[in-house]
């Protein structure tokens, strides 16, 4: 019985059309069977994507007719059918197991000794599913920044992606598909084809291998392992400092506050305006200060803006016991009207600022703000500096250079407007309690009193040598 059905059934083959299941004998009137149509050939198709299949046939009689449909795969014995009586002459399937396979589609009319007519397919094949590929960062490429994205290209009919990444490669080799609830190395599940893995800390250059697996109707693939190099950005010592050349690594720096006692030198110009609001990470706390150096290299960072949040010391660097040299920042926009100390480089310095500038922008604040510094404490150190932005303030203390001074500045100037809107202020300092030497102001100066051209106000014991004032001090209360 077996070999006459595989007989029957390439006879099926050969002749594309077959009827099965019809009965004939007296009590049955006359009848012809169905006609079933050719069945249109279809692509190949993937592992995970639908296919689509349209039958078509006529009952001469013009009778209503019911439908199934089976799957022949060509290395199996037999069919097995995935529809059951239907009314619908088209089929659309998911394939999950590669091979090559065709289709058989039946019709059955309704007459008392129904017949049944078919036609097969001819042959197709269903690929495995494909992988993710076009990785970004290219695969092995070098010279990688640690605030790198990961995308790829998409693959067909994948639902989402789980991504995988650490810097050894049998580990990641060794995760499991769908895997991610236990696996370290699980970033994340998109359904898009970018993700973003965090800042890269692995000290550098260092080789990172990420996977990109796929997840279909089918279950999960497994993708292939990338992997790239990131750049050699210095290992943060005094000889051989960080290098910054992006927006990202610049952010990065105030996002590890581990990092805040080692050495960083500018290696491009940097544009800021990316981070709104009080989106960009702050570098140094009153608690943690900055204690490492940072050096502009002749280079400019241009429009960062804080605005908002109720944390002291709101600056570039919240609070530094470090060095910064040649930093020029352009452009500033930093307002903080509920909490004290705001400028446009250092919020509170008890370090040493050296050959820095703040050209431009402005600086608002409750109480305390200066257009290069907040506050310069007695450790304090301002040499060779100069600000040209507008300050204001609400309460005492705001100065074009510095909001207050109980340390020491050098060689400094400032040309920005300064006003106090209860309080008065200076056009170079607006407290001072330290040393001033060969310094000058030429902003106009408003506020209703404790104003002066080069300083607000002044304790006894404070010191000043050759340095002068040229702007326009208005005292608003008389």
């Amino acid at each position: 019985m077996y070999r006459k059905r595989v007989i029957f059934c390439a006879a099926l083959i050969l002749c594309g059309m077959s009827q099965i299941g019809n009965r004939s004998d007296a009590t049955c009137p006359p009848n012809a069977p169905p006609i079933v149509d050719p069945i249109d050939c279809p692509s190949n198709g993937t592992v995970g994507c639908m296919m689509t299949f349209l039958g078509n046939a006529t009952d001469p009689e013009q009778g209503p007719l019911t439908y199934r449909w089976y799957v022949h795969p060509i290395s199996g014995s037999s069919d097995f059918q995935i529809t059951g009586s239907i009314t619908t002459t088209t089929l659309n399937v998911t394939f999950c197991t590669p091979g090559t396979y065709r289709v058989r589609f039946c019709a059955t009319d309704a007459g008392p000794c129904p017949k049944t007519s078919c036609r097969y397919s001819c042959i197709f094949t269903v690929d495995p599913a494909g992988s993710s590929i076009s990785p970004t960062p290219a695969d092995e490429v070098d010279d990688v920044t640690r605030c790198a994205q990961l995308a790829w290209t998409a693959a067909q009919c994948v639902d989402s992606y789980d991504v995988y990444l650490g810097t050894d490669f049998n580990q990641i080799d060794a995760i499991a598909p769908g895997d991610k609830a236990t696996s370290p190395y699980y970033v994340g599940t998109t359904v898009g084809t970018t993700i973003d893995p965090g800042y890269l800390l692995a000290p550098g250059p260092v080789t990172y291998y990420w996977r990109v697996d796929t997840t279909s109707i089918c279950g999960t693939q497994e993708g292939t392992i990338w992997s790239f190099m990131l750049a050699d950005t210095g290992d943060g010592t005094a000889e051989y400092p960080h290098e910054i050349r992006t927006a990202c690594e610049l952010q990065l720096v105030g996002a590890t506050s581990d990092w805040w006692n080692r050495h960083f030198v500018l290696m491009a110009d940097i544009d800021l305006s990316g981070y709104t609001g009080s989106s960009f990470n702050i570098i140094g706390t009153t608690m943690d200060q900055f204690s490492g150096s940072f050096r502009g290299n002749g280079f400019t960072i241009s429009n960062f803006t804080h605005q908002g949040g109720t944390q002291e010391n709101i600056a570039l660097f919240g609070c530094i016991t470090g060095e910064l040299r040649d930093i020029r920042l352009e452009n500033v926009s930093v307002s903080n009207t509920l909490a004290w100390t705001t400028a446009g480089l250092v919020g509170c310095n008890e370090g040493t600022i050296i050959d820095c500038s703040v050209m431009g922008g402005s600086v608002s604040a409750e109480r305390t703000a200066g257009g290069l510094v907040g506050k310069n404490t007695g450790e304090g150190v301002i040499s060779n500096c100069y600000a040209t932005c507008t300050v204001e303030a609400v309460d005492f203390d705001c100065g074009g250079l510095a909001g207050v001074n109980h340390g020491l500045i050098t060689n400094s100037y400032a040309s920005g407007n300064v006003t106090g809107i209860q309080v008065g202020g200076g056009g170079l300092v607006g407290g001072h309690t330290g040393t001033i030497a060969n310094c000058y102001a030429s902003g106009d100066v408003t506020g209703p009193d404790f104003v002066g051209g080069l300083i607000g106000w002044a304790y006894p014991g404070c010191f000043i040598s050759n340095s002068f004032a040229t702007g326009t001090v208005t005292a608003t209360s008389g």
